[in-house]
């Protein structure tokens, strides 16, 4: 097997991740990537895409998905009902309006009203 295969691979995934606007999947791969193959092509590579995470825009989107995530856990906790989520995920929304947690919130709302 070519050294790094695996490597490769989870670096186009990383990158599937990021093109999907899953950036904190994408980052927490790259990161890994970095560290694991420093020194590397491939972690070299990681690396520069891990230092283009530290824009103000995408530092934007990654507060973002963690503000999603910690009100999805909140509202899971809550035990909410359906129309306080659909509330709640719209808020959100236009408060994250333009970032990938805010078009999320959305469609999350969205599924809850059909």
């Amino acid at each position: 097997a070519e050294l790094g295969g695996g490597a490769r691979k989870r670096l186009a995934r990383a990158n599937a991740l990021h093109e999907a606007r899953d950036y904190a999947a994408a980052l927490a791969i790259y990161q890994t990537l970095a560290s694991s193959w420093r020194d590397t092509d491939i972690g070299d590579a990681a690396e520069e895409k891990v230092r283009a995470y530290r824009t103000p825009e995408m530092r934007r989107e990654l507060a973002a998905f963690a503000s999603l995530q910690s009100l999805e856990q909140k509202l899971a906790n809550a035990n909410a009902g359906g129309a306080q989520r659909v509330r709640a995920y719209r808020e959100f929304a236009k408060r994250a309006e333009g970032t990938a947690a805010g078009d999320r919130a959305n469609d999350l709302a969205a599924a809850l009203e059909e």
